[in-house]
């Protein structure tokens, strides 16, 4: 199971966890967010990418690229985290 970059970039457009697109934002919007999401997939094992390793790497990539947040809105966004680890993961392109 290979998550492609394109499957990234469709299912965080479409998930639009932190609702730019509402706001005007570019399509491209979220394209540093793949990117880190890429490059820590590229450091593990296919075998090794779970759904929870996948929400802790969205998880990680999201503080890092748009926190800092605190631990109530981290806990607000796990349900979004989720439905976007679950997605890649069953979302072949």
């Amino acid at each position: 199971m290979n998550i492609s970059e394109l499957t990234i970039d469709e299912v965080l457009r479409s998930e639009d966890i932190e609702s730019l697109f509402q706001h005007g934002a570019p399509e491209n919007e979220y394209t540093p967010e793949v990117q880190g999401i890429l490059k820590a997939l590229a450091l593990m094992e296919e075998q090794d990418i779970t759904e929870e390793r996948l929400i802790a790497i969205v998880q990680s990539v999201w503080v890092r690229m748009l926190g800092p947040f605190s631990e109530d809105e981290i806990e607000m966004r796990m349900p979004a985290f989720r439905k976007v680890a679950h997605r890649m993961l069953n979302t072949h392109s």
